[in-house]
């Protein structure tokens, strides 16, 4: 058995041929270098069945976008793909030195581990092409590629399924257009009204056991973005993620691209909630210049303060200066009119407490509350709780302050108190009720 596989290699070493034109392998054609310069070409391999355990070289001498070389199968009788299982489709050569190893398990033509360097400057160029076709419906999971990394131990720095790079370390090396490790495209169907499923271009899934936990020391995330070597660029002009082709009118990017439209997927009782992720114009501070498109809000918080809960805000803004020279504000309210107003009132700061229907004998209500805090062994030189100020045009004031309603804000005789105190203003200080006097005219 030894003597006649050692004579057979011998054999099969001597067995070296160029073929000008379309060829037809035999068992013995261990080394084919077709030469595909007179014109397109096919080679077919030998019948599987008679190779079985024997290794074929077929790699391309001379051929181009136009003069291919098409490999295929013995396609006398058998599978979809001529005699051999699972025959993907053929493969076309279309620059020197392409090709393929092939080895018969006698039913199926194996080839892989590819490593090949191109000189094709037109065309498109893959070194391997996995292409599965469904013909059947109805199959429960399909995948056209499954690659697996298992281990029982503890490994070392790295462990991965897929490592995907792109290198252009050359200082000639680049890309004019897009280039990317890893290319993900979902084409969807091609119909109106899609009836069902979730198409997405990745899918990202963690799986943990029932009693798996991790300590203090240990990262989890469904992704990671990292950078190494000398790549200061990258942190002062590159971007973490770039969305394009979008519609940026009230779609997955809403106008002025102000906020990112996702979906936050509930497993109790398959509730899902669509969400808006906030962006910033600038860097560092949340800058969001929002433009209304048919009123409602530029920013809205609402919050749900907890029963018995001594202090609660729906929002909450907090400011730390240094004291320097100028303005300094916790919170700024400015509106700016650009055009002439239409009828109705322009506001820039509207504050107020709705509670119609609902019991408010319990507590008292502040519309707006003003304190100020500071250390009396070094006072400032001036303390407002408000402070109005008129700048620009200096046009004069209405009035001070409007009350649209005369009760929101002045004394009534009550039905004991026979004084006659209608239009003053009450004011409380330190538990005792004051009032200012008002009148008609301004003298």
């Amino acid at each position: 058995m030894l003597e006649s596989r050692s004579k057979h290699h011998e054999q099969g070493q001597d067995k070296y041929v160029v073929p000008l034109a379309s060829y037809s392998m035999t068992t013995r054609d261990y080394i084919v270098r077709p030469d595909a310069t007179a014109g397109a070409m096919t080679i077919t391999l030998p019948p599987v069945g008679e190779c079985k355990g024997r290794f074929y070289s077929i790699f391309a001498y001379f051929a181009n976008n136009t003069n291919t070389i098409t490999i295929r199968p013995f396609t006398s009788t058998g599978f979809a793909g001529g005699d051999a299982e699972g025959w993907a489709g053929n493969l076309v050569l279309n620059e020197m030195g392409r090709g393929a190893t092939f080895y018969s398990d006698g039913r199926k033509w194996q080839f892989g581990d590819k490593h090949f360097t191109s000189s094709l400057i037109a065309g498109a160029v893959n070194l391997d092409e996995v292409h599965l076709t469904m013909d059947t419906a109805g199959a429960a999971t399909v995948d056209a590629m499954i690659v697996r990394l298992e281990s029982a131990v503890m490994l070392g720095n790295s462990a991965g399924a897929i490592f995907a790079q792109v290198n252009y370390d050359a200082a000639a090396a680049g890309v004019s257009g897009l280039s990317y490790a890893i290319g993900a495209e979902m084409i969807l169907p091609n119909i109106a009204g899609i009836p069902s499923g979730h198409y997405t271009c990745l899918d990202f899934e963690l799986s943990a056991g029932n009693v798996c936990t991790w300590g203090g020391g240990t990262k989890v995330s469904y992704m990671r973005f990292a950078t190494w070597g000398t790549q200061t660029s990258i942190d002062d002009t590159a971007f973490w993620f770039t969305l394009a082709a979008t519609d940026l009118v009230d779609h997955l990017v809403s106008l002025n691209a102000q906020t990112i439209r996702c979906q936050i997927e509930s497993l109790t009782a398959g509730i899902n909630k669509t969400r808006f992720v906030v962006l910033s114009i600038a860097q560092n501070i949340l800058d969001h210049a929002t433009t209304v498109v048919s009123g409602s809000y530029g920013m809205r918080s609402v919050g749900t303060l907890d029963a018995g809960a001594s202090d609660g805000v729906a929002a909450y803004f907090e400011g730390h200066t240094t004291l320097a020279a100028g303005n300094n504000f916790a919170v700024g309210a400015w509106m700016n009119i650009d055009s002439a107003p239409a009828s109705g009132e322009t506001r820039a700061l509207d504050v107020g407490i709705y509670g119609v229907g609902v019991d408010l004998s319990g507590g008292a209500l502040v519309v707006a509350n003003f304190e100020f805090h500071a250390d009396i062994a070094n006072p400032p030189s001036a303390i407002y709780q408000m402070r109005f100020n008129n700048d620009g045009t200096k046009q004069p004031a209405t009035a001070w302050f409007r009350a649209t309603q005369g009760a929101a804000i002045a004394w009534t005789a009550g039905a004991t108190d026979t004084a006659t105190k209608t239009g003053d203003i009450a004011i409380v200080i330190g538990g005792t009720t004051h009032y200012i006097k008002t009148w008609d005219g301004r003298s």
